[in-house]
């Protein structure tokens, strides 16, 4: 599993995700990737503020 913030790969794990990740304030882009073992692939993005 990844996780991708503003286009940037900022973390990465096998099982489960578990991470804080510092930002500045404004508008964010966060991606999220998931694989399988069978290769089935689950993503979706998500837009947030910081204040």
């Amino acid at each position: 599993m990844e996780v991708w913030v503003d286009g940037v790969k900022k973390y990465t794990a096998a099982k489960h995700l578990d991470t804080t990740i510092p930002l500045s304030a404004g508008s964010h882009r966060f991606g999220f990737f998931a694989v399988n073992t069978n290769g089935q692939i689950w993503q979706t993005t998500v837009d947030a503020t910081v204040q």
